[in-house]
């Protein structure tokens, strides 16, 4: 026996009214955050309360998270006889604009003197698989197990990881056009802070470099030309472009001989921004 229309009407009525209540309960009920921007969150918070003398903070993707290091052995690169330096290395996997504007508050809250920024950070990469009603319920009742994001992973080179690195720049790169309003303003917020902004873009591969065939230039000479003659700004340093293959895990992300190279170009980089700020 088929159901009338107007019982139809009533279960499709029923249907969307308790959509409509699960999604008050997840958009209520489920913090505003990612867990990954948690424990972004809780890094800064740590580097707010330590005891040092300066303090860095990098904004980027996982490129950058294996190029500097985690929070401990980037905050040893930096440091010297003179100067403890505490750093967070906030890298995370395709992250972009719309990851770190809903924590910036939380970054200026860490009284940073430097800020590392990766371009990538600027190009956009929007996450709408995390707002769905599917992914807020889930993350409600079944919170993800994320790994630590204060890590390097090492992946190993596989011609599938190959193919998949060069079919994810090409699509990143050809497809976005950069925010250059918002890296204004923040440079301009840092400015007004007096936190200095250290643009450095990390290394790839060779065979990647070759693959792509300068796809990302033409949206990052917008960014770099929006950028130029700020004076809080340092930079753009392409870091490591000396790197060979066996500098790195995959094809996009350094190993530790590759880190040793792009974190003395990075604290080179640094420590120019405090003495001018010291000066």
């Amino acid at each position: 026996m088929t159901p009338r229309r107007g019982e139809l009407a009533t279960i499709v009525g029923l249907v969307v009214a308790l959509l409509g209540i699960a999604w008050f309960v997840a958009d209520r009920t489920t913090e505003t955050l990612h867990p990954y921007q948690v424990q972004m969150v809780e890094l800064l918070d740590g580097l707010g309360g330590a005891d040092v003398d300066h303090r860095v903070v990098v904004l980027g993707t996982s490129l950058d998270r294996n190029a500097l290091g985690t929070a401990a052995e980037l905050s040893a690169v930096l440091s010297t006889e003179d100067r403890r330096v505490g750093a967070v290395n906030l890298g995370y996997s395709a992250a972009g604009y719309e990851t770190f504007a809903p924590i910036l508050d939380r970054v200026w809250a860490a009284d940073p003197d430097v800020l590392v920024l990766q371009p990538d950070v600027f190009r956009p990469e929007v996450r709408d698989d995390e707002n769905t009603l599917r992914e807020r319920l889930r993350r409600r009742f079944d919170p993800p197990d994320l790994a630590p994001l204060d890590t390097r992973r090492c992946p190993e080179q596989t011609d599938r990881a190959f193919e998949t690195s060069v079919e994810r720049n090409l699509a990143r790169h050809t497809t976005t056009v950069p925010y250059v309003a918002e890296a204004l303003e923040l440079v301009h917020h840092a400015a007004r802070n007096g936190v200095a902004i250290v643009l450095y873009v990390p290394p790839r591969s060779p065979p990647i470099i070759e693959a792509i065939d300068g796809v990302d230039e033409a949206w990052r000479a917008v960014l770099f030309d929006a950028l130029a003659g700020e004076p809080n700004v340092i930079g753009p340093v392409e870091a490591g472009v000396e790197l060979g293959l066996d500098s790195f895990c995959d094809w996009t992300h350094v190993n530790d001989d590759g880190r040793a190279v792009v974190s003395a170009t990075v604290a080179a980089l640094v420590h120019e921004a405090l003495d001018r700020s010291d000066g």
